[in-house]
């Protein structure tokens, strides 16, 4: 197993010469790296390009909650936590009736999520935000 391989903001190269650095570029470090490592005979091209790019995603709660506004968040984050980051939920909003909207393809979709359910504690599929996501929390009709 090779030794992992630190490099600074300019380009390096790694003892055994099989991995290198690429300059900083505006959405992170390129990694090039090539597979020397017994591994060429098997593979058409050993040659690999990873790219790390910033993990930060913004997403807008608005409507009734809380504290609507602009989130950022650094980890994989559903709807729900990104709702109680906002402060959760004023008197006036409905959990039941979160409007999920982003942009797909070019074309801005809308969609009905309904929370309730995890608050009662009954299991649902997690729905995951996305950097640009519009989170809108409706008025309760009660």
């Amino acid at each position: 197993m090779p030794e992992p391989v630190t490099a600074s903001a300019e380009s390096a190269r790694s003892k055994d010469s099989g991995k290198t650095f690429s300059r900083r570029c505006d959405q992170g470090y390129s990694l090039n790296w090539t597979a020397s490592y017994g591994y060429e005979s098997q593979l058409e091209n050993s040659e690999v390009l990873i790219t790390l790019e910033n993990g930060w995603a913004g997403v807008i709660v608005s409507g009734f909650a809380n504290k609507p506004g602009k989130i950022l968040f650094d980890r994989p984050t559903t709807v729900f936590q990104a709702i109680m980051e906002a402060g959760g939920v004023s008197d006036y909003g409905s959990l039941s009736n979160i409007h999920l909207t982003r942009i797909i393809n070019g074309v801005q979709r809308t969609e009905r999520i309904n929370l309730r359910p995890s608050i009662r504690g009954k299991p649902i599929q997690p729905k995951y935000v996305q950097d640009g996501d519009v989170i809108y929390i409706a008025r309760s009709l009660f």
